[in-house]
């Protein structure tokens, strides 16, 4: 009885989304896809911030992981050649006892000495590969191996450098 009501019948029919003559989308489907849209909009505008803002700071731990590893393979470094290594016997040594991502970058540079590549090119390569943080070190050991200089005292001096850095880094970040 109540389902053939006329009353319920218009109701089912303007309640409709699409008219009945044509089967385009009425006014209130037309509203709720803008609304959509308009949401959908906001969503893909916000993952866009979080993502470039994400990328900045993953970057800056990567450059901060990669200059405290630098460091520490150049205060290892000095160790190594202060027990009696030369400087290629100490360079090959490095990679064990560095972290990642430099020890990668150290071990492909071993590698490259055993496999008889000069330790000049060897050393402009780990250069490209290390970056700018890995100036001081590179050209410390391209001057002893050009013109033959003392090493030992260069590198204490690099590493009591990087040792006041890290420490005016860290006083920075606890403040």
């Amino acid at each position: 009885p109540l389902l053939s009501s006329p009353r319920r019948c218009t109701l089912r029919t303007t309640r409709s989304t699409r008219s009945a003559r044509t089967s385009r989308p009425t006014g209130r489907s037309v509203d709720h896809l803008a609304k959509f849209v308009v949401i959908l909009v906001w969503l893909i505008a916000a993952v866009c911030v979080w993502y470039f803002r994400h990328r900045k700071n993953n970057r800056e731990y990567k450059d901060a992981v990669m200059q405290a590893g630098i460091h520490d393979a150049v205060d290892m470094y000095s160790v190594l050649l202060l027990s009696g290594l030369s400087v290629p016997q100490a360079l090959q040594q490095l990679h064990h006892y560095t972290e990642e991502p430099v020890r990668q970058l150290l071990a492909e540079s071993s590698h490259l000495l055993e496999s008889g590549i000069r330790m000049r090119d060897v050393v402009s390569e780990l250069r490209s590969s290390l970056g700018q943080h890995a100036f001081a070190l590179c050209e410390t050991l391209q001057a002893s191996e050009r013109d033959g200089l003392p090493i030992a005292l260069t590198l204490e001096r690099l590493s009591a450098i990087s040792r006041q850095q890290r420490r005016q880094q860290r006083e920075s970040e606890a403040r």
